[in-house]
């Protein structure tokens, strides 16, 4: 099947409201009779599309398939077709919950490990406030400390070279005041 043909189709069926919420599968047909009649009588796209959408254009069977086709089996390819439609909405229902079941047991997962980084950062943030606590007592201490002890530093300790004289030399007589 021609793409521009399956893009005129979608084209037309997005616009059309008898299409909303309709599930429909393009595929290749051997009998292109009705499309053509329809055609050589002056019929738009559009109006192709509506009677593909409402069911009125349907693939007949070949000349040969009606002959050797009995109404009996008929009936019964028409209820093979119907299993086989209710075996694969079965399949896609398996399909659905085995989606959910795996988006719920990954949507668990996440929640745990959300729940795990929340008690490690507040267990964090506790251990952070601890030490914080601790800084301020210990500085809280130190201060009580010094306000505890009223005394006077001790003095500096006494060194062993004479104290100099005034005037800033090293007390030999020798240095520029000394001659003057």
């Amino acid at each position: 099947m021609p793409r521009e043909d399956i893009f005129r189709f979608v084209t037309e069926a997005l616009t059309l409201p008898s299409a909303a919420g309709k599930m429909f599968s393009l595929c290749p047909s051997a009998d292109a009779s009705q499309l053509t009649e329809m055609r050589l009588a002056g019929c738009t796209r559009r109006e192709e599309v509506e009677a593909l959408l409402a069911g009125k254009i349907t693939e007949k069977l070949s000349d040969e398939e009606e002959v050797t086709l009995t109404p009996e089996e008929i009936a019964a390819k028409e209820k093979e077709e119907a299993e086989a439609s209710a075996v694969a909405d079965a399949e896609s229902e398996e399909e659905i919950a085995a989606l959910f079941a795996r988006a719920k047991k990954t949507g668990e997962e996440r929640k745990k490990k959300l729940a795990e980084e929340e008690e490690a950062f507040k267990k964090k943030q506790a251990e952070r406030a601890e030490k914080y606590e601790l800084t301020e007592k210990g500085e809280d201490a130190l201060k009580a400390e010094a306000e505890e002890d009223d005394e006077p530093p001790p003095p500096p300790p006494p060194s062993d070279a004479p104290p100099a004289e005034k005037g800033g030399g090293d007390g030999d007589g020798d240095g520029p005041l000394a001659a003057a």
